[in-house]
C-alpha cells in the first residue's frame, strides 16, 4: 500500500497540476481497501460466521449435556465464550451481507450500515428465542416450533 502511494506521488510529480485529468487523478490516488474487494469480504464473512456458529453450537450442546448429566442449569446464556462466538457470527454476517450489497452497487458505507442493522436486529431476535428455548428446556415444558409461528 505504501509503495502504491509513493508511486502515485511520483507519477503526480510528472504532470503539472492543471494538466492532470480527473481519471488519472483518481487512478493515482487509488488505495486498496476492503471495500474494493467485496468477494474477499463475502469469503471472510462466511468463514467467520461458520467458525463462530460451530463454536456456539458446540457450546450449547455441551451446556445441554451438562444439564442432562449433572443437572447444571443451561441458563444464564451470557458467558464469555457464548458472547464471543455469538458476536463473531453476527460480525461475519455483517461482512457477508455488506459484500453482497457492494456487488449490487451499494456504496461501501451504506452496505455496511444496512448489513449491520440487519444482523443486529436478527441477532437480538434469535438471542431471545434461544433464551426462551433454554428456559423451556430447564423447566421441562418444550413447545413445538409451530407455537412460535
Amino acid at each position: 500500500m505504501i509503495k502504491l502511494f509513493i508511486a502515485s506521488l511520483r507519477d503526480i510529480g510528472e504532470y503539472p497540476l492543471d494538466q492532470i485529468q480527473s481519471d488519472k487523478a483518481i487512478e493515482l490516488n487509488y488505495m486498496a481497501s476492503p471495500s474494493n474487494y467485496p468477494w474477499l469480504m463475502i469469503g471472510l464473512g462466511a468463514i467467520l460466521t461458520i467458525i463462530c456458529g460451530i463454536f456456539f453450537a458446540r457450546n450449547m450442546q455441551s451446556r445441554l449435556i451438562a444439564w442432562e448429566n449433572d443437572g447444571t442449569p443451561p441458563l444464564p446464556l451470557s458467558s464469555l465464550s457464548t458472547n464471543i462466538s455469538w458476536t463473531g457470527a453476527f460480525i461475519g454476517i455483517t461482512f457477508f451481507f455488506g459484500g453482497i450489497l457492494e456487488i449490487l452497487n451499494f456504496s461501501p458505507e451504506k452496505s455496511l450500515i444496512s448489513s449491520f442493522l440487519i444482523s443486529f436486529s436478527s441477532g437480538i431476535i434469535m438471542w431471545a428465542l434461544i433464551t426462551d428455548l433454554m428456559k423451556q428446556v430447564q423447566s421441562g415444558t418444550i413447545r413445538e416450533i409451530d407455537k412460535y409461528l
